[in-house]
């Protein structure tokens, strides 16, 4: 939403001011289970593996989320 109160024009039209904060949702729990799912498949090498593998992890959920996000979000 705009400093004077009116929604945020985008290409596809006017963004609902909740569609940000369901964008930042969908992110956020994506990112969780991305890392949950690094840090899992790290656990049976060592913490350094869990480590470098949950933030491997977070970043790819987040890459997909984005483009998720971007293509059914507004």
């Amino acid at each position: 939403m705009q400093r004077d109160g009116t929604p945020h024009r985008t290409m596809r039209g006017v963004c609902h001011p909740h569609w940000r904060a369901m964008k930042a949702m969908v992110w956020m729990v994506a990112t969780t289970i991305g890392g949950a799912l690094g840090w899992w498949a790290g656990a049976f090498v060592g913490i350094f593996t869990s480590v470098s593998l949950s933030a491997v992890g977070s970043g790819i959920a987040l890459y997909y989320a984005q483009r998720l996000a971007n293509e059914y979000l507004p």
